[in-house]
Parts: C-alpha cells; structure tokens; sequence
C-alpha cells in the first residue's frame, strides 16, 4: 500500500507537469496597433524604402514608421497630390524608390516618398470593368510593373505614356487564360504564371511561352502540372522545389515538386492535421534570407521544416504579451535588418529569428510532443558531448549538443526507475554520473553498462536532500545537503564521511583554480572549506567585519574572477580579494539591475553573466558596463533557478529557469554590440507646424525669422531591431550632450545666433556611432538687433550729441549775446547817469553859493539819478545770476519790488499768483524784460497816477504767463507823461514778441500783459 501511494503521488505529480503546460512559441512577435497609432488594425502590407523608413498600408491609410512615430497620409478631396483612397489593397517599391500602391476601385499610381505626393496612373481598361474586377500588382526584379484585373489580360505600366496597357506586354499568356499569380523564380528569372486555366512558364532569355500541350521549353514543372486548372501561387524555393496551389471545385490542393528527385508530394492534409482541421486558405508562399519558407493566409502562419518533411504552425491567440493574434496574414516582408514584418487584421508583428539569439528549450521526451513544466535544477554536459538538465519532478532530460531531444539508454533506464526528483548532476572522469535526488537518494549511472544504476541512501545522508555535487582535483567528491551537510566521498576508500554542519541549505559547491571548496548557504554566508582535513578555512558574513561583510545573509552562487578576486552572489555583487581578505560591492548603474543574483557565470571573454529577479545582465568589470536582456532581447523566461547556470564545452552558456532552460553565445551576443548605426533627421517642425524635409535637405542653413524660433526637431536610427540612446547637441546653445527622449529635440525661442545640431547614437558600450548628423540653424535678429540698425543708432547718437553740442553752443552763444546786451545797456545807462550827474553836479557846485536853494535842487536829482542807477544795477545784476532762473525767485523779487515802490509811494500793493506759474522756467532775456515793464507799470499807477492799492495777478494761461495790474479809484491821465510810459512799455512789449493792453474804466485802471512761455 505504501509503495502504491508513492506511485500515485509520483503519477499525480508528473500529471499536473505535463498538463500545466501551453504550446511554446520559438519566435517573440512585438506589436503595434491602433492604440500606437496605426491607422487600422488592417495593415495590408510593409515595405522599406532606401532611407530605412517602414512604409505601412492599411484599410484606412497610408503610413510612414521611424520606429518611435507614425507619419499619416490620407486622401484628401481638395488635394490632387493626395493618395486616391484611404482603403489600400496593395503596396510595393520598385527598383526606382517609387512606392506603387492599389486602392479602392483598383486606382493605381506611385507614391514619392521623399516629397510625400502620389502620381496616378491610367489603366486602358473600360471604367465599369476596372471597379468590378479583383485587381493585383507585380513588380519584377528589373523594376517592371504588372497589373493584373480579373478577367481582362495582364497589363503593363508604360513609362513614356504613364499608363497601364496590354499593349506589348512583355509575358503574353494564352488567348483566354486569365493571370491570377505571378511569381518570377530567383535562379533562373522565369515568370511563372497561375491562370485559371492552368500553369504558364516564360522563358524571359528566349521569349519563349510553355504551358499545357505548348510545353516549348519542355519544363517538368509545366508536365508536372499540366492537368491543374484554377491555379495560384507557385513558388520554386532555394531547395528546389517547385510549390503550386489548385482550388478547383472539388477542392483545395497543396502541392509540392522535387525538381531533382522529381517526387511530388500533397501537402494539404498534413497541413490540415497540424491545424487541428480548422479552416484555412493560402495567400502567400515565401522564402527568407535565411532560407526558412513561410506560409501565409487565412488561419495560416507556418513554416516549412527541411528536416521533418513537414510544417510548423505558428498557433492563433497563444497567452503572453510576446505571442501573435491574427484570422488572416496579408504579407511577410524582411526588411534590411532581417527583421520580419507581420501584417495581420489584428496589426502590424515584428519578429526577428536571426537577433533572437536566446533560444528557449523546452523539456521534452525524443519523440514525444509532450511538454514538461518543472524546475531545473542543474545542466551539465557529458564528456560525450550530450547535454544533461536535471529537473525537480520529470528526473534528468537528454539533448544532443544542437538542443535536439536525444535517446540515452541511462537516461531512459534513470527515468523507468522514477529518478525524478533530481536537484544535482556530475559526471566523474570514469563516465560515472552522480545525481542527487530528494530524501538524501544517490543515484549513481554507469554510463559505461548503459543501463546499470545505483541507489544509494546512506544514514550519513540523514534523509535530507543532496542539493550539490562537486569533484576535488584528487577525484573525490563533496555533496551539500537541504540541512546544511557536507559530506566527502573518498574515492580511494569509497567512504563518505561528514566533514561540516553548515547549518543552511547548499545552494553551491565551487572547485576553485586552487582545489579549495567554496560551500554558499541560504542563511550562513559562504564557507572555504580544507580539501585535506574539511576545516573551515574562511568564513564570510552579513555579521563580519565591515571590510568582510557580505551583503545578505545567505549566498547564492560564487565564481573566481582571477588569481585574487572572486565574485559572491549575496543580494548583489560582492567582490571578494582573497589576498586581502576584504569585500566590496560592485555599484550597477542601472535602475533595473536588482540586488537578486542567483547565478554567476565568467564567459571566455571575462565578462560576467548575472542572472537576477528583473533578468539577464552582462558586466564588464574592467570598464563597469552593463547590458539587461529581457523578453524583448528573446529571453523569454526571467525565473532563473539558483546553482542551474553552466557553461557548455563550446562556449555557450546555459540558465535553468522554472519551466525550462535557456542557452546562448555570449560571444554572438557581444557582436550584435558593434557600432551603432547613424542617426537620420525625419522630422523638422517650426513653431508646431512640420517643414518638408525635402525642402530642408537642399539649404545648406535652415534661416528662421526672429518671430518663429520655436522648433521641433525628430530623429530616428531607423533600427528596428536595436534600441540605441540618441544624444543630441545644439552648439551654440547646449554645452554638453543631451539624452534625447521619445527620439526629439524642443527648442522654444531660440535667440538670435547661428547653432549647429548634433546627434549621435550610443550603444549600451558606450560606443558612439562613426558618424555625427549635423544640422545648421540660423535664426535671424530683429531688425533691432541688426549690426546695420546698431550703426544707425550709433550714428544717430553721434549726431544727437552733436546736434545737442551745437544748441548748447548756440544757448551759450544767445546766453553770451543777452549778457552783452544787457551789460550793454546797464554801461549805457550808467554812462548817461553818470554823465547827468556830473552836469549836474557842476552845475549844482555853480550855484552853490549865489543860488543856494537852487543848488539843493541839483543835489536832489543827483540823489535820485544815483538812486535810479544803483536800482538799475541791482536789477541787472539780479537778472544775470542764473541762480534766480526759476519763477520762484522771480515771484519773490516782483515782491521785494512791489514792497519798495508800496514804502516810497504810499501805495498798498498785493502780489497773487497761480501753482502753474511756479513750474515755469523764463531765459534771462525775458526774466530781465519782464521785470523792467513790471517795475515800470507799477511805477507808472504808483508815482503817476497816484494809485493808493494795486492788486497784481501772475497766472498761466494757454502758453502765455499773463500778467494783470489793476489800480482801484484812478483815472487814466491824458498828460504827455502818462501817455509816453505807456507808450514806452508797450515798445518794451513788442521786443518781447508780448501784448499788452491798458483798460480803464470809472472802477480804475487796468495793465494786462501777455508773454509768450
């Protein structure tokens, strides 16, 4: 009973690990649809022009790809240079670089690529049957196009007369058959033709016409199939086969003709069973570069296996974000890259066979087309040169050194044993191969017998599992156990002997270069164990010292570096120098790279191999550079299981994960890391308006107005495959490279200046691209800013200051004038005063003694001549001091004069003026004349007309100061007197270019004066 349940557990458990499995794709399909932008999910057709943009037909327009953007073009009923349609039913580039596309209602005619403008093209066929007829386009290797229209001949694009004719064309088919295919073969340029009535060969170097009963080139092929009506596709492949399609009424039929064996095969039915019976159609046959033949259709995306003699199917709808979803394949295309394009009603798929250079095996029986979903636990490769992958739960997995399932009669008679709980493999150098298994098992397979194994479960074991084996120099072998046991099996005594508790779970024994073991556990740290005694000769840490301390308790894998470094898998990478003793930390400069590390590997290049949580990493330890690989790179699986990494004899290295196990060259891997290609400008968009590039390409300097200097500047590698970053650099502007994000450049407002763009791409090497893209941008200054608007103003300064020299010289000049005219007239009153007072004074000196009393009347005129001139002078020299310039000062000595002339006449005067008078600032000329005709008024009301109050009113008045005198209770004197002061003030008035107006009434008089400001 206990040996039939064991049997259930074991069946039930090798159950669920072969029902838990799902069909595994080879390939890793990326994909973009309308939610990136792809007009339709229709996408009809992929073509690659000469610049390396990807070209994209679909049912709802035309679209230009540069890896990161999606250029649209539709039709436009207002633009005749628009495509006719956005329902695009065929596209393909001829040898010119003109993109020849198929629309709707079979409009026809070629698309510019680089100026973005569509040219149509006339077809000599009747309207009604050209939007009735299913059409299709061919282009041969010499660059002729053909159209075929159901049911009308095949027609020709004629260059000169820019029209599709039947007219000369240079494949004639019979009277009455109508084209359905045209294929031109590679080997020997022959069209071959699929009618309806059946095959047609053209011979293009002897024009000669073979077909049924008109087998001129008596062709196999054409006698092969001269039966099959309703024709299509045929397709002669590289290995020479010659494959044809025939639907007639009674059927779909496949088939497939050796031109060398001369066999023929129908491959329809075996195509069926491999689809499960559901429905399909062909509508393509193709071979790619790499020799690999496709087909494609309805339900249909397969390959051609060389080896089995049949096909591979690419199955609808699998799970994973990296599997295609498809009901119909409208094209493969491989573009320069050979990367293949995939166009599907459910968007466009990218895929590249040759760049996955990660291939994924899957656990599988020879022979069997079960999968195996357990963990694999150790890969080792046997000295025969087989592979060997040890799993938990399926037992121990045979390969040949190409990957292929291989027949092994120890493996198999291991598996009829129920060897299947396997966590470590080694083979000794006698061909033995050790395996532990769980409940501390031993399974030892003499390879040598073929089917002999032992069983071994020893009391030194204590039932724990054998997670590790490895082999001294002297041929003796160390195992770990699930307890933290190491045990030594002496090859001289055949005895195993406890050497160690380690007290945690062997993740690791290690052989290093000298012959010591290294023991990593899950929670000790890792042990250097004594070959000869089994001592611990060192121990490292999470609680060592802080030159010693690892960084996590446990330790996964460990490798020897070098004569005196190691590297130690714990959390991240710990970098141990045997010599001194001390551990550091290798720093990853990457925001992926996570502290995980379950397996170290040192390829033959020195470079280090890390397996962690967020992927595959590659390190150069001598220059710190990283790589990730992930899904995207063909890693399909990122559950690397600890101790399961090895390499294998040829270099290749191999990872065991959770459902399977992964192998790769690194050395092919580090070459797809050459130079990084060019970097092209696709895009140019000033102030968010996009530019034609065309345009732009023929300018050795794209000029921007001062107004528009806002720009957009896109770029792509126009690698599909390789993701590269993309620095940039405006210099003129930028003092170091910029990493460029979502492949673009914004510049807003750019000052005036002359730049030059430069972008470069980089790979994960730091290796720059050969070439540097450069780019000149000039944007013009604002007139303002101009070197001609700045000698304008210059020269302009030059002749303000000139011209303000010049006024400065001429008010100085008028200033100087003034001062002379006014020092004129004070020496010529001071003469004339002087001279009266001498006259008088003699005169007065005369009669002093006989006419004494006459003699005081000269004397009091010279009193009051000497008077006169002293205020004469007073006035002339307050005038001239220009600290009295402001009006203020002139109000305050109108003041002091009317106070004098108030104390000698009697006369109460009041001086009134406005705020606005105060601002004024009079020129001397006029301060000076103003304050003569002022004095002189009030002289001439005071003194003449005997006024007893004056009221004077200062006030500005529309540019005119306005003076205003009046004299209460006097009448104006008609006395000669009177009349020549007023006479005399208002000449004084008109040399100031004034008025003034004398009024009088039975009130008084009044003196009004206007002076202009």
């Amino acid at each position: 009973m206990i040996f039939l349940k064991h049997q259930l557990v074991v069946f039930f458990f090798l159950f669920v690990c072969t029902l838990g499995v799902v069909a595994q794709q080879e390939y890793l399909f990326s994909h973009i649809g309308t939610r990136e932008g792809v007009a339709s999910n229709d996408v009809i057709a992929v073509q690659q022009d000469k610049e390396g943009f990807i070209w994209i037909a679909t049912l709802n327009g035309l679209q230009r790809y540069d890896g990161s953007r999606l250029l649209t073009f539709r039709h436009r009923a207002d633009d005749t240079t628009t495509i006719p349609g956005n329902k695009i039913l065929f596209m393909q580039m001829d040898t010119k670089n003109r993109l020849w596309l198929l629309c709707d209602d079979n409009d026809v005619g070629y698309f510019n690529t680089i100026d973005f403008t569509f040219h149509p093209v006339h077809v000599a066929v009747s309207t009604s049957a050209i939007k009735k007829a299913e059409g299709h386009l061919f282009i041969d290797d010499t660059g002729n196009v053909f159209l075929r229209l159901s049911g009308e001949p095949l027609l020709q694009f004629d260059e000169a007369a820019n029209t599709f004719s039947a007219d000369n064309v240079l494949v004639p088919l019979p009277s009455k058959w109508h084209a359905v295919w045209l294929f031109q073969d590679e080997q020997q340029h022959n069209y071959w033709i699929a009618c309806d009535s059946g095959l047609v060969k053209f011979n293009p170097k002897t024009k000669t016409l073979s077909y049924r009963n008109h087998n001129n080139d008596n062709d196999v092929v054409i006698n092969q199939y001269a039966a099959l009506t309703h024709t299509s596709y045929p397709y002669l492949d590289s290995k020479g086969r010659f494959w044809i399609v025939s639907w007639p009424p009674s059927g779909l039929s496949v088939y497939s003709f050796n031109l060398y064996t001369k066999q023929q095969e129908h491959r329809e039915v075996a195509l069926g069973k491999l689809l499960r019976y559901v429905y399909y159609e062909i509508d393509g046959i193709q071979e790619l570069k790499d020799g690999t033949l496709w087909f494609t259709g309805y339900n249909l995306l397969a390959t051609f296996n060389n080896k089995a003699n049949n096909f591979k199917v690419f199955k609808n709808d699998l799970p994973g974000e990296y599997s295609i979803h498809y009901d119909m394949i409208y094209q493969l295309y491989e573009d320069r890259e050979k990367n293949i394009w995939v166009c599907t009603n459910k968007g466009l798929y990218r895929f590249n066979p040759s760049a996955q250079l990660f291939r994924t095996i899957s656990l599988k029986r020879p022979g069997k087309d079960s999968l195996y979903t357990p963990d694999v636990t150790d890969i080792i490769q046997a000295r025969t040169g087989d592979i060997l992958v040890s799993t938990w739960g399926s037992g121990i997995f045979s390969y040949d050194s190409s990957l292929e399932p291989k027949h092994l009669l120890y493996v198999d008679a291991s598996f009829k044993k129920s060897n299947l709980f396997t966590w470590c493999t080694h083979q000794r150098a006698n061909g033995d191969i050790w395996s532990g298994h769980q409940d501390g098992s031993l399974f030892i397979i003499h390879t040598n017998t073929k089917q002999q194994t032992d069983k071994l479960q020893l009391p030194v074991f204590e039932n724990s599992t054998i997670r590790q084996i490895a082999e001294d120099k002297k041929g003796n072998l160390w195992l770990g156990t699930q307890k933290g046991l190491l045990i030594k099996w002496d090859a001289a005594a055949n005895t195993f002997t406890l050497m160690q508790r380690l007290q945690s779970i062997v993740y690791r024994l290690y052989i290093d270069w000298q012959g010591d073991i290294w023991a990593c556990t899950q929670k000790n740290g890792i042990y250097k164990i004594n070959v000869s005694d089994g001592s611990i000769a060192l121990h490292y840490t999470a609680e060592s010292d802080a030159a010693r301390r690892l960084m996590r308790v446990g330790a996964d894998d460990i490798v020897q570096y070098n004569d005196s470094l190691y590297i130690i898998a714990s959390g991240g990478l710990n970098i141990l120098n045997i010599k001194t003793s001390t551990i550091r930390y290798f720093n990853v400069n990457s925001d992926i790279f996570s502290n995980t590390v379950s397996n170290i590997v040192v390829d033959k290049q020195g470079l280090l191999w890390v397996t962690t949580q967020s992927g595959l990493f590659s390190i150069n330890l001598k220059n710190k550079a990283v790589v990730h690989y992930e899904e995207s790179d063909g890693l399909q699986n990122n559950f690397f299981n600890p101790a399961s990494a090895t390499v294998l004899n040829d270099g290749r290295i191999a990872l065991g994960t959770s459902h399977n196990f992964i192998v790769f060259n690194p050395g092919e891997i580090m070459q797809t890391g050459a130079v990084p290609p060019g970097v092209k400008i696709t895009g140019f968009a000033l102030m968010n308006k996009a530019l034609p590039l065309d345009s732009l390409a023929k300018q050795k300097a794209i000029v921007l107005p001062y107004s528009q200097n806002s720009i957009t500047i896109a770029f792509s590698t126009l690698h599909y495959q390789n993701s590269y970053a993309i620095l940039y650099k405006l210099e003129g502007l930028d003092k170091e490279w910029i990493s460029a994000k979502n492949n673009e450049a914004i510049y807003s407002y750019l000052p005036p200046g002359t730049y030059t763009f430069s972008i470069k791409a980089v790979n994960a090497n730091n290796t720059f691209s050969n070439e540097i893209t450069t780019l000149s941008i000039a944007v013009q200054a604002p007139f303002w800013k101009t070197w001609w608007f700045y000698s304008l103003l210059l020269l302009a300064g030059i002749a303000f200051l000139y011209w303000l020299d010049r006024e400065r010289m001429k008010r100085k000049a008028v200033l100087q004038n003034m001062r002379s005219n006014i020092s004129g007239s004070l020496h010529e009153e001071i003469n004339n005063a002087l001279q009266n007072i001498n006259v008088l004074s003699e005169i007065a000196r005369i009669k002093a003694d006989k006419e004494p009393e006459q003699s005081k009347n000269y004397i009091d005129e010279i009193h009051h001549k000497c008077n006169s001139l002293i205020e004469a002078m007073d006035d002339m020299l307050w005038s001239i001091d220009p600290a009295n310039d402001t009006m203020a000062h002139t109000i305050s000595r109108m003041k002091e004069i009317a106070h004098t002339i108030s104390y000698r006449y009697n006369t109460a005067i009041q001086v009134n003026n406005d705020d606005k008078v105060i601002q004024l600032k009079p020129d001397m000329r006029r301060r000076h004349e103003l304050m003569i005709i002022y004095k002189m008024t009030l002289q001439l009301l005071a003194a003449q007309m005997h006024a007893r109050t004056i009221l004077v009113e200062l006030s500005f008045v529309k540019s005119h100061v306005q003076l205003n005198m009046f004299a209460a209770g006097v009448k104006l004197n008609s006395g000669n007197t009177v009349q020549e002061t007023i006479r005399s003030l208002k000449a004084k008035t008109a040399m100031l270019k004034s008025s003034l107006e004398v009024q009088a009434d039975d009130k008084g008089v009044g003196i009004i004066l206007l002076v202009k400001r």
